[in-house]
């Protein structure tokens, strides 16, 4: 049987997209109706997602980029105290999802935690501000993305690995503050 330019260029672009990881793809111009044989995917492409290189930078880590409280009281005390959401930050790579990071990382997948923060400041000078930043652990790792072809539920040939550069995460500490005067 003779087929179209147009739809020989169809079926050509659906078999590229099933060999390069869109899935397992039936494409015939006969194809039976009623053969689910040939609908089921014989192979498909699965990545998998590894937290590699996991270091622990800092157990009391004070994370200034998340600012929790200001106090400016020149001549007095400052006190801060307060319930507070302190976000747990994870950095990501290569198509890695966040719940695949969090567990390779030992830590919760959720993106805050709830804390109940109080300190109080020394006597402040003109011109000082008292501040409060939320304490936790800093980790630096790297995400291994392994590219398989995977037959039936069983790993069959490695494609490709990507590792990707340094990457960093924050793991608040329930309740934990750091209190600064500057």
């Amino acid at each position: 049987m003779q087929l179209k330019k147009s739809t020989r260029l169809v079926l050509t672009v659906i078999s590229v997209f099933a060999l390069l990881g869109g899935g397992s793809v039936a494409a015939s111009a006969n194809a039976p109706a009623a053969d689910d044989d040939l609908l089921k995917p014989m192979a498909n492409i699965h990545t998998y997602y590894t937290v590699i290189t996991k270091k622990t930078i800092s157990s009391s880590y004070t994370n200034k980029s998340q600012l929790l409280g200001v106090c400016k009281n020149p001549g007095g005390k400052c006190s801060i105290s307060k319930s507070v959401s302190v976000t747990r930050t994870i950095q990501l790579s290569l198509g890695a999802a966040r719940n695949n990071v969090s567990a390779g990382l030992g830590i919760s997948n959720a993106g805050t935690v709830s804390s109940s923060i109080s300190c109080t400041s020394q006597i402040l000078k003109n011109g000082q501000t008292f501040r409060a930043y939320p304490l936790g652990t800093r980790y630096s790792y790297q995400i291994r993305a392994e590219q398989w072809i995977v037959e039936r539920g069983v790993k069959q040939h490695k494609i490709s690995t990507k590792t990707s550069g340094t990457l960093y995460a924050f793991n608040p500490h329930p309740n934990g503050v750091s209190c600064t005067v500057s």
